[in-house]
């Protein structure tokens, strides 16, 4: 029996609060409302460290020494914030002091006074009457200014020389801009480079795109990560992100959803293609609806072709079109007229691919013919050695002094290399300064990393299979030594008093650690037993949880096999779902044991 359907995708439960891809079983209470997105929440207590997760609305009453909000949220602080910390898609109004003003992505700021106008995340109206020396505006936002602003602040990753007026400049990310001044230089949005030679009224560039314009586009609306060369007609084409398309028929509304390779070769009125798929239609599907990670090879007619996600293949004959989802390792000795590889993967290819498509998140050394190489763009690039395929990925600041077969940067990088790394790949949001010897250091997002010793092998990829004489990435990891350099993971506030020689804190994360944590690895999608103690649950994205007592193994991440032997009383509920307080059924401990010992097992 289900007294509250909130069944997730693909699931058979008794009570599922368990995120989507789970079994869970639930045998106790658990007092606290774990509330998951898209809910309203009203606190009329007192909360020392508050985490709101992303899609709340926010009225708090009392006290909050560190207010953490996550993004899509309503706040209105009427105390004092020291450290008042944003995230994006908020609504803020303060009326007291911040010392120390931290916002997140993309921005640098240094308060020093009183801030009475709003600063405003992303996804806000903003109507300024005053003055603002250092406007700094958050993508995704409608900006009416009839005050002055010295130093207009454009949004992250835009290139802007204004030599005239913009009465009602709006230059936020994924906008629509009409100007009825003078722009020498196009308004260009993050991540593009353009180069006009006809006639477009009103172009709108998305993120991440390659424009070359040869003809006449009226509304012309390219979304991040696409490639787009037209030779035919679209009235209104609407590439989402992560795309290549070559188009040689007529789309009316073809629209592409992310991570996706189309060829198109008849007609679809409206095909809808989901993130992380190919598609190769042979026959007619006139809705056809494809789920994220998936494998789809069409040849006949099939409604609904859902294939699961997180899978190992080893392919040793012909695929004419081979998808591989993310989160996967692929060694290919056959044949692959369309490789299509998706984030996080590492491709060693011998063959030949004639339209390699390389995304972001990538580790390629290439021996073949790739005849349209496909590079990232935005990137500063100095090279004084050998790179014969060098793909550069968006937002990287590259010195290189020494030789890299395939070196790979990915986005918002500050490498400085000074040794010899034969496949070194930086992921985004990354400082690195290497002073030992790593033959492979995958570094991902977010982080800040300086590394004194030396790692043989160290894959600190997420969501990858790694055959190490250590550990996987993002899994449990075993540390014998001592790391110095706290690494912490993107929009954390971390204050560490005791000592852990491997703490690794995952996004959107207050942490506040008192004791001792020998491997205490909190990272989403991942197998937790814990021994301890642990004075500060620490929270996983769009929850609010306060905990009091002990968890010896209170796992709360997303995607996972959760097994709680204690009580719930209020149902745990997913996104866009309505809360009745309901106690839940209890089953039995076991048959939860056996799930977990199962999960592990796969």
């Amino acid at each position: 029996m289900i007294p509250i359907g909130e069944l997730y995708p693909y699931r058979n439960n008794t009570i599922q609060e368990l995120y989507p891809y789970r079994n869970g079983t639930h045998t106790g209470t658990i007092s606290i409302e774990k509330l998951y997105p898209y809910r309203n929440y009203t606190h009329r207590g007192t909360i020392s460290t508050q985490e709101l997760y992303p899609y709340r609305n926010y009225t708090h009453r009392g006290t909050i020494s560190t207010q953490e909000l996550y993004p899509h949220r309503n706040y209105t602080h009427t105390g004092t914030i020291s450290t008042q910390e944003l995230y994006p898609h908020r609504n803020y109004t303060h009326r007291g002091t911040i010392s120390t003003q931290e916002l997140y992505p993309y921005r640098n700021y240094t308060h020093r006074g009183t801030i009475s106008t709003q600063e405003l995340y992303p996804y806000r109206n903003y109507t300024h009457t005053g003055t603002i020396p250092i406007q700094e505006l958050y993508p995704y936002r409608n900006y009416t200014h009839t005050g002055t602003i010295s130093i207009q602040e454009l949004y992250p990753h835009r290139n802007y020389i204004h030599t005239g007026a913009i009465p009602t400049q709006e230059l936020y990310p994924h906008r629509s801009y009409i100007h009825t001044g003078t722009i020498p230089i196009q308004e260009l949005y993050p991540h593009r480079n353009y180069t006009h030679t006809g006639t477009i009224p009103t172009q709108e560039l998305y993120p991440h795109r390659n424009y070359i314009h040869t003809g006449t586009i009226s509304t012309q609306e390219l979304y991040p990560h696409r490639n787009y060369i037209h030779t035919g007609t679209i009235p209104t084409q609407e590439l989402y992100p992560h795309r290549n398309y070559t188009h040689t028929g007529t789309i009316s509304t073809q629209e592409l959803y992310p991570h996706r390779n189309y060829t198109h070769t008849g007609t679809i009125p409206t095909q809808e293609l989901y993130p992380y798929r190919n598609y190769t239609h042979t026959g007619t599907i006139p809705t056809q609806e494809l789920y994220p990670y998936r494998n789809y090879t069409h040849t006949g007619t099939i409604s609904i072709q859902e294939l699961y996600p997180y899978r190992n293949y080893i392919h040793t004959g012909t695929i004419p079109t081979q998808e591989l989802y993310p989160h996967r390792n692929y060694i290919h000795t056959g044949t692959i007229s369309t490789q299509e590889l998706y984030p996080y993967r590492n491709y060693i290819h011998t063959g030949t691919i004639p339209t390699q498509e390389l995304y972001p998140h990538r580790n390629y050394t290439h021996t073949g013919t790739i005849p349209t190489q496909e590079l990232y763009l935005y990137r500063n690039y100095t090279h004084r050695g050998t790179i014969p395929t060098q793909e550069l990925y968006p937002h990287r600041n590259y010195t290189h002094t020494g030789t890299i077969s395939t070196q790979e940067l990915y986005p918002h990088r500050n490498y400085t290399h000074t040794g010899t790394i034969s496949i070194q790949e930086l992921y985004p949001y990354r400082n690195y300064t290497h002073t030992g010897t790593i033959p492979i250091q995958e570094l991902y997002p977010h982080r800040n990393y300086t590394h004194t010793g030396t790692i043989p092998t160290q894959e600190l990829y997420l969501h990858r299979n790694y055959i190490h004489t250590g550990l996987y990435p993002h899994r449990n990891y075993i540390h014998t030594g001592t790391i110095p350099t706290q690494e912490l993971y993107p929009h954390r506030n971390y204050i560490h008093t005791g000592t852990i020689p491997t703490q690794e804190l995952y996004p959107h994360r207050n942490y506040t650690h008192t004791g001792t944590i020998s491997t205490q690895e909190l990272y989403p999608h991942r197998k937790y037993t814990h021994t301890g103690t642990i004075s500060t649950q620490e929270l996983y994205p769009h929850r609010n949880y306060i905990h009091t007592g002990t968890i010896p193994i209170q796992e709360l991440y997303r995607h996972r096999n959760y097994v709680h032997t204690g009580t719930i009383p209020i149902q745990e509920l997913y996104p866009y779902r309505n809360h009745v307080t309901q106690e839940g059924n209890s089953v039995s401990l076991v048959s939860g044991i056996y799930l977990l010992v199962l999960y592990f097992y796969v």
